[in-house]
């Protein structure tokens, strides 16, 4: 078994999400790292009334002081029938390019690097969405624009029940773009540091709906036929949506940091660049020397952080700077999470501190492996 904590490790148990201090995002000069590449390796792979439909029909959002001809007009479907339009300033609203659906942001879930993740509304309907707001100056103009064709691309052939769907890309705010993705407002962050957390088999699901997602996205067809292969590089609790009762559970956020590096090129060290949490990334994104990261290997490093955090509603390390995590992830071995959480079975405990190996060459050789591991430990659980 692994070493426990290293004596210089707190020991104290760790804050919540909310008590942390933010990692500082400036430590000294940036450190040179090679772009990635995404090509293939041979070893890896609110609800309707009942009803009836009604034709659809036009609604028109006026504001007070504009004329009928600058309406912003949505269609509404059926179901949302004796539903009343919500009269948001039009000026509020994304809109996609050509004409559609509006929607308005509401209430801001997560903040990070890439901008916000909130809640949203569609104007007329009032069916909720969640809404990715992209930060606006995270590149160049036109290398944004490229970045959100590519990461639409994405979304829109990523299609499998634990990832979330896209459903649309709008801008609003003077060009600040934003994705629709379908609605959740739940994260495994939100639940795993709730006073009164699920019961220890949901999380087990719950786990086995993430391998699953992240096993899918490193190989698979688009709706295009070509084959693809995505990394996410920045899993994390927040990333994981969840419906209200838990059956539900979409992973958000794959091909954002792939993307981005690939277009933005080697200017940032890894855990400089946006999204990135420092409790989760691989000890290697910490390097300061040179060379070619193996993604495939920093992405089953995270997914055992993540897997670890939703066993024992904690990170194995804890900040509150980047140079403390660095230190932690390179050098102090992880608590196994049984002696966190006693009721941990070991056939999962196994899974997670192969997952969180420091040499990439110990860890799981791709997901398909942590995927049939976990199922061959669920069969005995039950």
């Amino acid at each position: 078994m692994p070493a426990q904590k290293d004596s210089t490790q707190r020991t104290e148990k760790p804050k919540t999400h909310s008590e942390r201090s933010k990692p500082e995002q400036k430590l000294g000069p940036s450190e040179e790292t090679q772009p990635q590449r995404t090509a293939p390796e041979p070893d890896s792979v609110a609800q309707p009334p009942d009803d009836p439909p009604q034709p659809a029909q036009v609604i028109q959002l006026i504001d007070s002081g504009r004329t009928s001809s600058d309406a912003v007009t949505t269609f509404v479907s059926g179901h949302a029938k004796g539903r009343k339009a919500i009269n948001y300033d039009p000026n509020e609203l994304f809109r996609p390019s050509t004409g559609g659906l509006a929607y308005k942001d509401t209430t801001v879930l997560a903040v990070d690097g890439w901008g916000s993740l909130s809640i949203g509304v569609e104007a007329n309907t009032s069916r909720n969405v969640l809404m990715r707001i992209i930060n606006k100056d995270l590149l160049e103009p036109d290398a944004m624009k490229d970045f959100l064709i590519a990461i639409s691309d994405i979304g829109f052939n990523l299609v499998h029940d634990n990832i979330l769907r896209l459903e649309e890309r709008v801008s609003g705010r003077g060009g600040t773009p934003a994705l629709i993705y379908q609605y959740s407002a739940i994260t495994l962050e939100n639940i795993s540091e709730s006073a009164k957390r699920p019961e220890f088999q949901n999380f087990l699901i719950l786990m086995g709906k993430i391998i699953d997602a992240v096993a899918f996205a490193h190989q698979y067809r688009g709706l295009d036929g070509k084959l693809r292969r995505t990394f996410h590089l920045h899993l994390q609790p927040a990333s994981v949506l969840l419906s209200e009762d838990l059956t539900d559970c979409r992973v958000s956020g794959f091909g954002y940091s792939q993307v981005f590096r690939n277009i933005n090129g080697a200017r940032q060290p890894r855990w400089q660049e946006p999204g990135m949490n420092p409790a989760t990334m691989p000890p290697e994104f910490f390097s300061s020397q040179p060379g070619i990261i193996r993604e495939k290997a920093a992405e089953i490093y995270s997914l055992g952080m993540l897997m670890y955090f939703a066993v024992t509603g904690e990170y194995p390390f804890v900040g509150p700077t980047v140079l403390d995590y660095k230190l932690q992830h390179r050098t102090v071995h992880a608590t196994p999470p049984k002696l966190v959480n006693p009721i941990t079975p070991s056939w999962l405990e196994f899974i997670i501190m192969k997952c969180i190996e420091k040499d990439p060459d110990k860890r799981w050789g791709n997901v398909s492996e942590i995927q049939k591991a976990f199922r061959d430990g669920m069969n005995t659980t039950r």
